[in-house]
């Protein structure tokens, strides 16, 4: 809250803070809390506030925080929700790899490339391979490749584990392309990534996709 003052003879008006030279050396600061309505129920155990008066307080407040009641005045209805302050945030998802969201990044790929059995890249003018893709065993993920060609998995330093023919596992949905599962043991224990061919150069996710579903 700003206030009206009076310095050395001058007046200011709407100041919010003073900022003065410390005898010692350095610069000392002042600021306006009048406006404070917090009381130490309202900080936790063991912080400081400073009230109205200008007194530094201890707060009292536990566990992290307290709770507000909101009532649905728009419907009319009286219910009623509590919502808890200061919580932990909800973790997020295992591997930080989201939900129902295009994994495959299209401005990343290898573009003359198909897969090799041994999970390396082996020229072909005609596809494109993905970058390598963040994947977890314990989740599961629908996937759109090339038919005829190989799904490899790497571990977490970017070494071949396996890999299989895609056409073996996939359902064709035309265009030299077949989309599939990752699940379970299709996907090794030890996998953190996995790399994924097109049967095009300039793929879009109707010929090359990377989804966790679960």
């Amino acid at each position: 809250m700003a206030q009206n003052i009076t310095l050395m003879g001058a007046s200011y008006s709407d100041v919010p803070s003073v900022t003065l030279p410390k005898t010692g050396g350095g610069i000392a600061s002042f600021t306006d809390v009048t406006d404070t309505t917090a009381a130490a129920s309202d900080v936790a155990s063991g912080k400081y506030f400073y009230t109205a008066a200008g007194v530094k307080t201890e707060g009292t407040a536990s566990g992290g925080g307290g709770s507000a009641t909101i009532t649905d005045e728009a419907n009319a209805t009286g219910t009623t929700c509590v919502i808890t302050t200061g919580s932990s945030p909800e973790p997020p998802s295992p591997g930080g790899i989201p939900l129902n969201t295009e994994l495959i990044d299209f401005t990343a790929l290898s573009v003359g490339y198909e897969l090799g059995s041994n999970g390396q890249l082996e020229p072909y003018e005609w596809y494109s391979v993905s970058d390598y893709t963040e994947i977890d065993p314990s989740m599961t993920f629908t996937y759109i490749g090339a038919q005829w060609s190989n799904l490899a998995f790497y571990n977490s330093s970017k070494t071949f584990i396996s890999s299989f023919e895609i056409n073996s596992d996939g359902t064709s949905i035309g265009n030299s392309t077949c989309t599939g599962t990752l699940s379970g043991n299709k996907i090794p224990s030890t996998a953190a990534y996995v790399r994924i061919p097109a049967a095009v150069t300039t793929p879009s996710s109707s010929y090359l996709s990377l989804i966790r579903t679960a």
